[in-house]
């Protein structure tokens, strides 16, 4: 959705339907031409190297650029800084690393717990008359062993999971 700025009071951000509001009794061209004092801003990308455990992005006021257009802005901020608390002084080196230490356990628990939805899908391999007729159950029991890794040990992330087998029969 389009953003438009008040170029007279730098009011922002104004959607095309307030703009409309404002001129109820007004016909406006289709596609929407916003009326004076009104301006489009271009949406532009924000910074996309930034730790989001540590910092988050945050949209600033619209510069006139020297295309004579209106752009966006972002600027980072970071989420920690230094704090007292009854008396106790917290670091923001402190809140960081609980921060990221918080992140890692829930990404731990979100990779453990995906691989035991994988693990669910293969028990059926692990019943003893399937090994009679299985005849890859070794590429199967590779493949669980891999999963329990994972629910035992999980890593933070997992570039890519391993493939499940395809069942081979005898």
């Amino acid at each position: 959705m389009a953003n438009y700025i008040n170029t007279e009071t730098k009011e922002y951000p104004i959607t095309e339907n307030q703009i409309k509001d404002l001129y109820p009794n007004t016909s406006f061209a289709v596609p929407f031409q916003a009326p004076e004092p009104f301006k489009l801003v271009f949406s532009t990308p924000g910074p996309q190297e930034y730790n989001s455990v540590l910092q988050h992005r945050v949209e600033g006021e619209p510069i006139l650029t020297e295309k004579g257009v209106w752009e966006q802005t972002w600027s980072l901020i970071d989420r920690y800084y230094d704090k007292t608390e009854n008396d106790v002084v917290i670091t923001k080196q402190e809140q960081e690393q609980q921060a990221i230490e918080n992140n890692n356990t829930l990404l731990k628990q979100r990779i453990a717990g995906q691989a035991k939805e994988f693990l669910k899908e293969v028990d059926w391999t692990q019943y003893t008359d399937v090994a009679l007729v299985l005849s890859n159950l070794e590429e199967f029991n590779t493949y669980r062993s891999i999963l329990r890794s994972y629910i035992i040990n999980p890593p933070t992330q997992i570039e890519s999971w391993p493939v499940k087998p395809t069942a081979i029969w005898k």
